[in-house]
C-alpha cells in the first residue's frame, strides 16, 4: 500500500515539474546574431511576441532579471559587444512575470547562462538633512571683496553673488 502512494506521488512530482517546464518556455525562439553594421535597436512587446533587436548578452539578461547595469557583473567580453536580434513567440495571455520566466529558461538553454545572486558593498553617498540646530541663520556673516563683490558664509557653505 505504501509503496502505490509513494509511487502516485513522485508520477504526480514528476508531471507537475514537465507541466512547469513546458509553461515556462516560449513557444517558439529564433535567435541570430546581428549585423555588424547595425544601428540602434530595443525591445519590443506586442501580444504573444517579443522582440529584441541588436541586444548584448548582458541587456538580455538585464532585460529577463528586471536589473540595472550597476547589479549585474560578471561575465566575458563577448557577453556586451557580440549583438543578438531575438523573436519570440508566446501565449497572448501571459503574464510580464511568466514572460520573464521564459526568457530566463531561454537563456539558460541557449547560452548555458548560470548565475549566482549575492550582496555586495558598495561606494555611495545619502543626501540627509541635518539638524536644525547645526545652522542659523544668524551664523552668516558678510564679507565684502574687492568690486563691490560680496559673499555670504558659514563654516559650512558658501555662494558668492554680485552687489554693488
Amino acid at each position: 500500500m505504501h509503496r502505490f502512494l509513494l509511487a502516485g506521488v513522485l508520477v504526480a512530482q514528476i508531471a507537475l515539474s514537465q507541466s512547469t517546464a513546458e509553461n515556462s518556455a516560449f513557444n517558439a525562439v529564433s535567435i541570430k546574431p546581428s549585423a555588424p553594421d547595425a544601428r540602434g535597436g530595443g525591445f519590443n512587446m506586442s501580444p504573444g511576441r517579443l522582440t529584441a533587436k541588436n541586444q548584448s548578452l548582458k541587456d538580455l539578461v538585464r532585460f529577463a532579471y528586471d536589473i540595472h547595469d550597476y547589479q549585474l557583473s560578471g561575465g566575458l567580453g563577448w557577453t556586451d559587444t557580440q549583438r543578438y536580434e531575438v523573436v519570440a513567440a508566446f501565449p497572448g495571455e501571459t503574464t510580464n512575470a511568466r514572460r520573464a520566466q521564459m526568457m530566463q529558461a531561454m537563456l539558460a538553454d541557449r547560452f548555458a547562462l548560470t548565475i549566482h545572486r549575492e550582496s555586495k558593498e558598495v561606494a555611495g553617498y545619502a543626501l540627509v538633512l541635518g539638524r536644525k540646530s547645526e545652522f542659523r541663520a544668524t551664523d552668516l556673516e558678510r564679507e565684502t571683496g574687492e568690486d563691490g563683490e560680496y559673499g555670504v558664509h558659514s563654516g559650512r557653505s558658501a555662494w558668492q553673488a554680485r552687489g554693488r
